[in-house]
Parts: C-alpha cells; structure tokens; sequence
C-alpha cells in the first residue's frame, strides 16, 4: 500500500513552487559553475601534461652572451649526456609591442597551431592565439618588424611559453605587450638587423630521479659557465624547465582555485540546508496537530522525518543532476574561455571527473541530509500530545520579555525579531559571506588599477637599462647602479622569491625621497613590498641565495624605501662590490629618462620601463574580469534569495496574526512595515557589521592566495568598494521586500477565521 504522506509532497511542493524554485536555481547555479570548474580544471591538466611528451617539451634551456662554435655544444653533450636544440630568437620591438621571433619548430617545444597554418615563406608570421585576441589582430593582417612586413598566416600556442613569461622573474605573465611567433628560416634572416639571442634547449638522454636531476642541472650550469669562459662567452640564464615560469605557470595555477570554490560551495550548501530546516520548521509548527494526529494514529518519528526531508533531498539532488550537466556544457565554455583568456593552451578535450562529482554532487547531498536530519529528528522528538496542543516551545518562560518603552510599532517590531531569533542568525552568516564575496571581488578589480597608477608613480626613471657587460655612455644624466637577483625562502610560503639587490650611488638623482644608505656593512633598505608581503619589520634580518645557494647573504634591516618594481634591496655600492665580488668602478645598469643610443643591442640585456609593470595590470584585469564580475553577480542573487526566503518563513508563521490584523483594518503596507521593516533592520545591521568582517577575511584569504605567487602587489580596498557592496546589497533587498509586499497582499482575511484556538 502506498505511503498517504507522499501525496502531501507534490501539494507542497506545488504550494511553496516560488520558495523552493529560488532555492533550486541557485543550488544549480552553485553546482554547475563548481562542476564545471573541477571538470575543466581536470581536462585541462590532463591535456596540459601530456602536452610535455606530445610537443616534446624541453628539460630546460640556457641563454648565451654569444654565439658558441660547434665544438661548444658537443662537449656539452657528450660530458653530460643530452642533447641540445638551438632555439635562439630575435626579439624585436614595434610600438609597445614586443615580438620574440622563432624559427619554426619541429624537433622540440614544439607548436600547437589553433587556427591557419604555419608559415611556408619568408614573409609569413606565426602568433600567438593569445596575443593576436588582445591586440585585435587576425590572420591575413600584416605587421612591420624591422620596416619589414610579414603577414600574419597562423594562430599558435609554443609549447614552452604557455604562459607568456617575457622574463622569467616577472611577477606575471604578459599577453598584452608581449608575444613569441615563429617564422621560416629565410624569415629570420630577413630580420638581420635584430640581434640574435643564443638560446640552447636541452633534453635528458635518461629518464631520472629528482635528485639525479638536481645533481645532473647543478654540474650542466657549472660546467656550462667554465667551457663558455673559455671561448670568452658569459652564461646568462640557465634555467631548468621545472623552474621555468613561461612552462610550470600554468601547470601550478591549474586548480589552485579548486579548494576556494569547493569551501564556498560547501558555505552556501551548509545555508541553504539551514534555509531548508527552517522552511520544514516552519511547516511542522504550522502542521502540529496534523503531526501529533500522525504520531498518535502509529505513525513513528523516523517515517515522518523521512517525510519532511523528501523536499530538501529530491531539491538537492534534482539541483545536482542539473548542475552537473550544466557544468559539462555551458559553464565548462565559461570555465574554459577564462584559461584560454590568460594562458596559451593547446585545444582540450572534455573528460569525466569522478572527483567533480563526488565534491559537488555527493558531498552536497551529504550536508542537506544531514543538517536536516539532526534539526528534523530534533524538532520531532515531542509527545504527540504536545504536538495536538501546538505546545511547541521547549524552553518556555513564565513572563514575556519586558521590552523598552518604544512606540507600538517598535516594540512590535522588537518582538518580531525576538521571536525570530534562528532565522535573522541566517540571514546575518549569509549576508556576511555574501557581502565578503562582493568586496573580494571587486576589489581584485580596482586593486590592478591603484596597482598601474602607484606602479608608474614610485618609478625611479622612464628607462632602466640593465647591461650584459660595464660599458660607458655619453648622456651625462644616466645615473650607474649595480643590480644583482638573490633568492629568499620563508617558511609557510611555496616558493622562493626573486629579490633585486641594487647597489645605489650614496647621492642618487633617481632614487628620490630614500632614506640615507646606513653605512653598516651588513645593514640594508627594503621595498616597502618586500616587508608586507613576508610580515617583516625594522631590525629583522634576511638570508639571501644564489640560485643554486652556493653563497648566501645576510643582512640586517635599517629601514624601508617605497618601491613597487619588485621586491628590492638597496645598498651602498661600495658595498656591493665588495660582497659581490666586483671591481670597485663596476656596474651593469643605468637609470636615465632619455633612450641611450650609444649602447649597442648586443650589450643589452634588458631594458624595463613603468609600462612593463603596468602590463601585468592590464593583463591580470583582461585574464580576469569575467569571474570577477560573476561573483558579484552570485553574491547579489545570494542576498536577495536568502532575504526572501527568511522573510517568508516569518511570514508564513505570522499568516493568522497578519489576517488578523487585516480585519482590524490595518492595510497591506502598515503590516509590511511591521514584518518587512524587521528585515530590513537586522540585514542592515548585518551589512554594516559584515563589511569590516569582509575586510578582514579578504585580507587573510588575498594573503594565502598570493603567498605562492612571485613578487607582491600591495592590497588596497577603495572606499568605492564599501559603497558599491553597500548599495547592490541594499537594491537585492529590496527586490525581496517587494517580493514580500506582494506576498503579505495575498494573504486572505479568511485566515483567521479558519483558527480554531
């Protein structure tokens, strides 16, 4: 015989439609964007690890002040068993562009090509996919390197710069400003007038362990740097692949987003679950004499729990199945197109994640299950008698709660919000975490932007030159420093950082407004950036490293300059040539705000300029204002849901005194600012106490979610970020409250009448 109480689920369902639709939307918009993330994150590392043996990818590379003769490149390889590819470039600049030109590659780090085909003649160019999309540009267009045009033909991804890494101590990637392309032989001899950088990738004749490649890197760049001195050549870069950021850059943002989202969906599953309870308790305190008649009648506790949970589960798993078939189709584009906005992928292929589906599917499931188990099966555990009497409290006082001498209206609202004390803690966690999304949000978007504007402010110069060798120029306002990069390591952060150590003359023209160099040898200035990303202070002391930690350096920190190139250490240059080892007129930078035309390209090994940075703002803020601008999007459906379905569970509770104040002659808008004005009173409280706990968390999590990141960009919320949460959080409130005026205008005076007490 069927169970009678399964038809009283489709009755309700059909009855509350609108509370439980709302609920079911965003528990799907929830699923689907995290499934949807988890399964493409997973597609795309699979795609992205195989992309090493598919393309051939290198072991690692090292760059070269010259050209090497034959013999040079054989000895390395038969000494320590690999074999080497040339893969030198010429790098050239149009505009603010920044071209970095291959020859075609076909033996390794090969090129995937995502539209066109590769170049076959001497005028033809190969571009990155990524690139060509941000500078509008496509195939069949032409560009000029050199005063020589080549035609763009076809769309490529290079296997080793998936992420566009002009230099692999940059704090990010650059696809705005910066691009590598590939052109035929006869091409790049057509570029004569661009210096070549000799370049040198190699591969591992064996396969072997990490420690055996560690050893194996450490002798390939001591024994590298001994035979280039012979031939009077100096080992700029070596860099092994598991080191390279244009490579493993990807590899290790892949998914590091992962246990964010999966903490903000559990969040907003744990809400709605209570969202959920609260709705059945609600439903139970309106039923109680149905209730105690069914307990009485033989039905036991476990048949009605199961009952009255059958709506949140059936939601939630109906919810799941959605979510999960939107994750695979619609959100795995959305997901997809925000890693082919920051990153040079090859084209994927969507594959299953049973991962996706336990953490989305099962484990949502698992949470409404059982916060409604423990709250229903709580709620339940009256005497039937209790329940037939709509005796319901458990812990009842005596003597009602003496309230301040408010106006009527006050102290009714007063009492409303008493009584309501459960659901108004929900809203209060949900308005909290919402309003925390939004400041996180938006404050990743003007962060970048305060970012380019301080960037460009604290510039020394317009133009740092950063020399291969000391060579003297004729513009007498070049000012010489001495720059080095040492590597510090702290515990808790992932990574070590590429600290800039610069010897700076005692009286600088460029270094403006920078305290006076202590004349301790040991003592130095610091970035302000270097001191708030490691939590460092005056007086402390730092270790500094070579890159394979050889020598290390110690100072002490006499105080701190605001610098926001990178993170930087200043000192004297006497005293830089002599912990460096270097002769006491070295030097191998300039800082000037004129171009130097008498250093020769060859000589140069860089030249940065507050455009460069100001790229990585741009680049960030183009990767990135799409997910930016969901999450706000999210957040407000989130305050306007959980606005509306705490409203309505106090109104549906309050449905006989409402009618009965109808009858009094009160009208629809003098009750609605009674109830709905309670809302409103405590989500504003709860706004306004939610933005400095946003503040707070937002600074915590941008603290852990950066600490993996090279570099530091200063975390700054404009007031403009408070004002927006505030006035976005207030408008979905009050398309809740209007909701609600529509839903008090429904509720019939016959309501009263039908109360048998």
């Amino acid at each position: 015989m069927r169970n009678p109480l399964n038809k009283r689920t489709k009755r309700e369902i059909k009855h509350e439609w609108g509370r439980y639709l709302a609920i079911f939307c965003f528990i799907t918009l929830m699923i689907g964007f995290t499934s949807g993330m988890l399964a493409t994150d997973h597609s795309m590392q699979v795609t992205y690890n195989e992309s090493f043996e598919k393309y051939n990818i290198e072991d690692g590379h090292f760059r070269l002040s010259a050209t090497p003769d034959e013999s040079f490149i054989k000895s390395i390889e038969d000494e320590n068993d690999v074999k080497l590819y040339d893969i030198s470039y010429k790098e050239v600049k149009t505009g603010k562009n920044k071209y970095r030109i291959f020859v075609n590659r076909e033996k390794v780090n090969k090129a995937s090509l995502m539209d066109g085909r590769f170049p076959e003649k001497s005028d033809e160019l190969g571009i990155d996919r990524l690139f060509a999309k941000n500078n509008s540009l496509k195939i069949g267009d032409t560009v000029k390197l050199k005063g020589k045009k080549f035609k763009i033909v076809g769309l490529i991804a290079l296997s080793d710069y998936s992420a566009l890494f002009p230099k692999n101590t940059d704090t990010i990637f650059n696809a705005q400003d910066f691009t590598v392309a590939t052109v035929t032989s006869a091409g790049f001899d057509r570029l004569s007038d661009a210096a070549t950088t000799p370049v040198f990738a190699w591969k591992n004749n064996k396969i072997l362990s990490e420690t055996k490649q560690k050893k194996l890197y450490d002798d390939l760049a001591k024994y590298i740097a001994i035979k280039a001195a012979y031939q009077q050549i100096t080992l700029d870069e070596f860099i092994p692949a598991k080191e390279n950021q244009a490579i493993i850059f990807t590899g290790n943002d892949m998914g590091r987003d992962q246990s964010v989202i999966l903490v903000l969906l559990a969040i907003v599953m744990i809400i709605m679950a209570f969202i959920f309870a609260i709705t059945t308790l609600s439903m139970i305190d309106k039923e109680s004499k149905s209730v105690g008649t069914l307990l009485a009648s033989g039905y036991t506790r476990a048949e009605l729990t199961r009952h009255y949970m059958r709506i949140p589960v059936l939601i939630t798993i109906a919810a799941a199945i959605l979510g999960n078939i939107a994750g695979y189709t619609y959100f795995k584009g959305l997901v997809a197109g925000l890693y082919y906005n920051s990153y040079s992928l090859p084209p994927f292929k969507m594959t299953w994640s049973s991962y996706a589906f336990y953490a989305t599917t099962v484990s949502t499931i698992i949470i409404v299950l059982l916060v409604n188990l423990l709250i229903i099966s709580y709620s339940l555990r009256r005497s039937p008698l209790k329940f037939l009497r709509h005796d319901l409290k458990r812990n009842k006082s005596k003597n009602a709660t003496k309230l301040p001498p408010f106006s009527f209206m006050s102290r009714f609202r007063l009492r409303i919000i008493l009584q309501n004390k459960g659901n108004f803690l929900v809203l209060f966690l949900g308005v909290v975490f919402a309003s925390t999304l939004m400041i996180y949000s938006m404050t990743m978007q003007t962060l970048f932007i305060h970012y380019k504007d301080t960037v460009a402010k604290t510039a020394p110069a317009k133009y740092q030159y950063v020399l291969k060798t000391p060579i003297e120029t004729a513009n007498k306002d070049a000012e010489k420093i001495c720059v080095n990069t040492l590597k510090y390591k702290q515990k808790g952060f992932e990574n070590p950082d590429d600290i800039y150590v610069l010897g700076v003359p005692d009286k600088s023209a460029y270094y403006k407004n920078m305290p006076k160099l202590p004349k301790d040898d040991k003592s130095v200035l610091v970035s302000d950036s270097y001191l708030q990303k490691y939590d460092l202070k005056v007086g402390d002391r730092i270790k500094l490293t070579t890159e394979y930690k050889d020598k290390s350096y110690t100072y002490k920190i006499a105080g701190s300059y605001e610098y926001k190139q990178g993170l930087s250490v200043f000192m004297r240059q006497s005293l830089f040539r002599k912990d460096f080892d270097k002769p006491d007129d070295w030097f191998n930078s300039y800082l000037t705000n004129e171009k130097l035309k008498d250093i020769p390209d060859s000589n140069i090994h860089v030249i940065n300029t507050p455009e460069d940075y100001t790229a990585i703002a741009d680049q960030m803020l183009n990767s990135m204002a799409g997910i930016f601008e969901m999450v706000v999007l999210v957040s407000a459906i989130m305050s306007i849901i959980l606005a509306y379905l705490v409203t309505k569970v106090i109104l549906d509770n309050n449905v006989v005194s409402i009618s009965l104040i109808k009858i009094l002659g009160y009208r629809s808008s003098e009750i609605a600012k009674l109830y709905v004005i309670s809302s409103a009173i405590i989500f504003l409280i709860s706004l306004v106490l939610s933005i400095p706990i946003g503040s707070k968390i937002m600074a915590v999590v941008y603290k852990i979610s950066t600490s993996s990141f090279s570099g530091w960009v200063d975390l700054y919320i404009s007031k403009s970020v408070y004002v927006k949460t505030l006035i976005i959080s207030v408008a979905s409130f009050v398309v809740s409250a209007a909701l609600q005026f529509r839903h008090i205008k429904r509720i019939p005076i016959s309501e009263a009448l039908k109360n048998n007490e």
